[in-house]
Parts: C-alpha cells; sequence; structure tokens
C-alpha cells in the first residue's frame, strides 16, 4: 500500500521487519523502489543505491528528488502483543 511522504526532514515509515531472536542494527537501500509524484500521479522506478535521487516531473513542472537517505530501526509490536495477549 503507498502512502504519500510530504514531510521532508522527519522519518516516516518505510518498511517493516519481522526478527524473532535478533536485533538488526544497518539496513540499505539497494533495490528497486516505485516513487509516484503526488502532484501529477506519475510514477517512477528508482535505485537508491548511492542515498540519492532527482527527477523532472514534466506533468506537474515540479522538480522532485530525494537526498540524503537515512533511516532509523523503532521496535513495533502487534497489537495482542502490546496487551500481553498472544
Amino acid at each position: 500500500r503507498m502512502r504519500p511522504y510530504t514531510q521532508s526532514g522527519q522519518f516516516a515509515p518505510l518498511i517493516t521487519f519481522e526478527c524473532r531472536g535478533v536485533q538488526p542494527v544497518a539496513w540499505e537501500a539497494s533495490s528497486e523502489f516505485r516513487v509516484v509524484c503526488t502532484a501529477s500521479e506519475v510514477a517512477y522506478t528508482l535505485t537508491l543505491d548511492d542515498g540519492e535521487w532527482t527527477e523532472y516531473d514534466e506533468k506537474s513542472g515540479e522538480s522532485i528528488a530525494i537526498y540524503a537517505l537515512t533511516s532509523q530501526f523503532v521496535t513495533v509490536k502487534k497489537p495482542a502483543e502490546a496487551d500481553g495477549k498472544k
């Protein structure tokens, strides 16, 4: 499910990992991603191997970009686990 991200400079959920008995320490954006410009609804397929991506969206007349990609891990629990139920 795609969700718009418009809060530049703030972290937003991108992916959820199920990690039983291990704790992730790093993640690299080395796969292809699909992004959609919210102004024009034009889709782009991109890779973030170097942590950046730029494009000019002709339909909206706007520059779109991802710069200085950073990540953080946040522990989340399923609702049943949060209530102590399994």
